[in-house]
């Protein structure tokens, strides 16, 4: 049995496809399940362009439900991003609402007070 990713010859036991963590790794990095365009007889239910690389991803199973990242790290990535958010605005409390800010038992207080 020979390696997936490098050629070399494998001679643990005959289920293994990679002569390394390290093969797998690179390999799954290269040619990974994420990107690659579905089979020739399937339906494809989903086409989208990952919002964190670009990369375009092909949905073919029911079960996949990705609709907007290929895959967990890139999701992660994403929401991690800290130049995405407008930070200015978040610090002054841009977007608080109709309640600027107030908690609930202060707005309850406030609506009672204004009924009396």
């Amino acid at each position: 049995m020979v390696c997936k990713n490098c050629g070399k010859e494998i001679h643990r036991h005959k289920a293994h496809k990679f002569c390394s963590l390290m093969c797998y790794k690179a390999y799954r990095r290269n040619h990974g399940a994420t990107h690659t365009p579905p089979p020739i007889n399937s339906e494809i239910l989903r086409v989208f362009e990952c919002r964190c690389c670009g990369k375009k991803v092909y949905v073919w199973e029911k079960k996949d439900k990705r609709t907007v990242f290929c895959c967990q790290p890139c999701e992660r990535k994403y929401w991690r991003d800290v130049t995405r958010h407008d930070n200015a605005n978040h610090k002054r409390g841009g977007n608080q609402g109709m309640s600027g800010g107030m908690s609930l038992n202060s707005l309850i207080r406030r609506e009672l007070r204004d009924l009396e």
